[in-house]
């Protein structure tokens, strides 16, 4: 039995760009709901974001559900990505290695090295071995 859902969403379009805010608490009981609707915006064409600014907990799995959605994006050539995370959800984003690569595009070096990810790998789950962080070593 899955618990009430502690998030909630809203789609804005601007022509064919589409973004999605999300609001609450995200973990593995809303990820694949997450990886589901993002998917469906991805698919619906145009480029997505994803505000992330009233959203107050994620998880691995919703990190994964962005990555995969991010990843799919990019194969179809649409822009995809994370704008506005809330301090907390910043942190883990930041502290997973995974920021730069959902807030920037390919070769985008604003927010600092690290971007440029191999889409296969990181679409099959595996993030650890495909991000490049700056001063980290596996």
């Amino acid at each position: 039995m899955n618990p009430e859902p502690n998030w909630q969403y809203q789609v804005r379009a601007d022509g064919d760009a589409r973004t999605i805010a999300l609001s609450g608490e995200i973990d593995i009981n809303g990820a694949e709901e997450l990886h589901s609707l993002l998917q469906e915006v991805v698919d619906a064409g145009g480029g997505v974001q994803v505000d992330l600014a009233q959203l107050t907990f994620i998880d691995s799995t919703v990190i994964t559900a962005l990555i995969k959605s991010r990843n799919s994006a990019r194969a179809a050539g649409r822009p995809f990505a994370v704008v506005n995370p809330a301090t907390q959800v910043r942190r883990v984003l930041t502290v997973t290695g995974v920021l730069n690569a959902l807030t920037s595009g390919p070769g985008d070096r604003r927010n600092g090295p690290g971007v440029d990810q191999e889409p296969a790998a990181l679409a099959q789950g595996s993030t650890a071995a495909t991000i490049s962080t700056p001063g980290w070593t596996r």
